[in-house]
């Protein structure tokens, strides 16, 4: 199998600069005035038909090819300027004609209205593709894996990816915790940049480390934001504020004897901070650690509370 990666064509400056990159740029130095004014109108043509599928017009080459030629000129796709005219002018007549269909309302419309939502999407979002060569007299597996880091916020222990759903038939999306001690609170898939939950997306199969999402309907959104909310097991997330309040509870028992002894409160007090302070220092990985960041503090103040209380009343009633 043959695989060829590519990326997304590159982004632009501001659209109010875009002449006077397109003047300075070398590649395009010979290029005479009059086809570069035309190329700007080809572009403007084309931001004016895809502004309803993008979020910000003149910025990337789907909404604004003119930035593009440069590029394009380096790896071959043009030597003239009429060759060059005639691939913007054939990617504004394909832009022109999904537009059309999609408003002739006929049989095209739906595919034409994917085409034009697949575009956009590319637009606003870089996406890595893959062109495979296909071995059509045989079965074949096609995988692919990525690594992205996932960034839990602060207060609540929750992420969210950013995946696309729609560019095959069907899609298969598994989210899995490899730490014994962390548990999926919560997986649900949502429209990208929206809190409407996600159409054609559903769970198949779900657990405290495990969650799958399928899709196949053809009409499913086309990309989607899955928000994750990670949290510790419940024995786990229970003991140390079980800790806390024993410890809190301990140190309003030592104030409220009136006969203390010294052995009395070494024997309260002692083997209570001792407890709490081997649980303060019991993290067993990264991102247990991380999430115990609340109930360790909370336990250190316990504990803090604790050893003070011991302190003042052995200054204060015994010594």
């Amino acid at each position: 199998m043959r695989t060829l990666l590519s990326s997304h064509l590159p982004r632009a400056e501001k659209a109010e600069a875009e002449c006077t990159d397109l003047v300075g740029d070398p590649v395009l130095e010979r290029v005479r005035p009059t086809v570069r004014r035309e190329w700007l109108r080809v572009s403007a043509d084309c931001g004016r038909m895809l502004g309803p599928y993008v979020a910000a017009l003149g910025e990337t080459a789907v909404t604004n090819p003119v930035v593009a030629m440069s590029a394009l000129a380096r790896t071959g796709f043009w030597r003239t300027d009429s060759e060059g005219s005639a691939m913007l002018g054939g990617y504004r007549d394909l832009v022109r004609a999904a537009v059309q269909s999609t408003l002739d309302r006929d049989n095209r419309a739906p595919i034409a209205g994917e085409f034009l939502a697949a575009l956009g999407d590319y637009a606003d979002t870089y996406d890595l593709m893959a062109a495979v060569r296909i071995p059509l007299d045989e079965p074949f597996v096609v995988k692919c894996s990525e690594r992205r880091d996932l960034r839990l916020d602060s207060r609540r222990n929750t992420g969210h990816q950013d995946l696309v759903i729609a560019d095959a038939r069907s899609n298969h999306v598994t989210v899995t915790v490899r730490d014994p001690n962390v548990r999926i609170s919560r997986a649900d898939a949502f429209r990208a940049g929206d809190s409407e939950l996600a159409v054609g997306t559903s769970v198949t199969r779900r657990n405290d480390q495990f969650v799958a999402f399928y899709s196949h309907d053809p009409n499913r959104d086309y990309r989607v934001r899955v928000d994750l909310r990670l949290a510790l097991l419940r024995r786990l997330e229970f003991v140390p504020f079980f800790a806390s309040g024993s410890a809190v509870l301990l140190s309003l028992a030592l104030m409220a004897m009136p006969d203390l002894d010294i052995r009395t409160l070494a024997l309260l007090g002692g083997p209570a901070a001792l407890a709490a302070s081997v649980l303060v220092g019991r993290e067993q990985s990264t991102l247990g650690s991380r999430l115990r960041v609340r109930s360790t503090a909370v336990l250190c103040v316990a504990l803090a509370v604790l050893t003070v209380t011991v302190v003042f009343l052995y200054l204060t009633r015994i010594a």
